[in-house]
């Protein structure tokens, strides 16, 4: 299954139903559905906040399938390159003890999915891909 959404925070709903309805089709759990929903809307929201400034104009490309027992999902954009592989391990105990707001989308990310995977398509870095992998009961 395949989505594009615009580079807005009012379209991750399109988003999540999109992934929910996937989720459903292909007989995974409520709580399984529900952790990929909110990985992937942290993942979109830092795409549109981060790399495209919130421009609205942009696309987010979004394919789903389920293989081997594995949920998987390839994000397409041409925001500005970020490997969040290469984020520094977040240290939640200190991060909540100092009252951090905010921060904690890759860390929400990388403690529910089982594979990470980032890609830039071009040389030139212009085009990323990241594929993020749920193993699935």
């Amino acid at each position: 299954m395949n989505i594009t959404i615009k580079s807005k925070i009012e379209e991750l709903e399109k988003m999540r139903q999109a992934i929910q309805n996937f989720a459903n089709m292909h007989g995974i759990n409520t709580n399984e559905a529900y952790q990929i929903t909110l990985a992937i809307d942290e993942i979109c929201t830092n795409i549109i906040e981060h790399g495209f400034k919130n421009i609205p104009h942009y696309d987010i490309e979004i394919a789903m399938y389920v293989e081997n027992r594995q949920f998987i999902i390839e994000i397409h954009d041409e925001s500005a390159p970020f490997d969040m592989r290469d984020f520094k391990k977040l240290d939640i105990k200190k991060h909540i003890s100092n009252y951090n707001v905010g921060g904690l989308g890759i860390f929400i990310v990388t403690s529910i999915m089982d594979e990470i995977n980032y890609q830039p398509i071009d040389e030139l870095h212009q085009y990323n891909k990241l594929t993020l992998v749920k193993n699935i009961i």
